[in-house]
């Protein structure tokens, strides 16, 4: 796992991995993470109810995945979006969302009723 979290970060983004392990997310997951601001991302790991609940309570990201492509899709889109974030924070970035496509077929002239003004359209 920390081979394929490896890969994604690559060494162009300023993300640390600040700890790993094995086993159910724990206070002391809970604790380091809400500390320094991360995230806890776990692969094949549970969280029991009562840390959820603590979780909750301290604002702390928490996203467990079962399979290791949701895994690396997740990862992927959080690096993306806090790079995202920090370019555009430092004005290096324009966002643009294709919504659709067009195409135009055909143009013509229009006249306005209440002037003499044409277009083409």
């Amino acid at each position: 796992m920390l081979t394929e979290t490896q890969k994604i970060i690559g060494t162009a983004y300023q993300i640390q991995i600040i700890s790993t392990g094995v086993g159910p997310i724990t206070e002391a997951d809970l604790a380091q993470a809400a500390s320094t601001n991360a995230r806890i991302i776990g692969f094949d790991v549970t969280c029991s109810p009562a840390i959820q609940k603590k979780v909750e309570a301290a604002g702390v990201c928490v996203r467990l995945h079962k399979l290791i492509y949701k895994f690396t899709e997740d990862l992927s889109d959080i690096v993306h979006d806090l790079n995202l974030a920090e370019a555009k924070a430092n004005g290096e970035a324009t966002i643009k969302e294709i919504v659709g496509t067009a195409a135009v077929l055909q143009t013509f002239s229009v006249t306005s009723t209440r002037g003499k003004k044409e277009a083409t359209v």
